[in-house]
């Protein structure tokens, strides 16, 4: 596993990329080119867990559903 400096600095570049619109992430000596925007949140979510559970938090997603019969 990746130090907590090494995913931070992940965090950072992907969240740069998301932010610019881009499905290219460079850190380092590293490169990856995502497929969609989709695939770079889901790696997103990814190392943010994964800083989490260096720094000994939980990462807890909620998920409510609201529906009713619409008569």
């Amino acid at each position: 596993m990746a130090t907590l400096e090494e995913l931070q600095t992940r965090l950072a570049a992907l969240k740069k990329a998301l932010a610019s619109g881009h499905k290219s992430v460079s850190y380092g000596e590293h490169r990856v080119d995502y497929r969609s925007i989709d695939e770079l949140k889901a790696a997103l979510l990814h190392v943010e867990s994964d800083i989490a559970a260096l720094s000994g938090r939980r990462v807890v997603r909620g998920y409510r559903f609201v529906s009713d019969k619409a008569l």
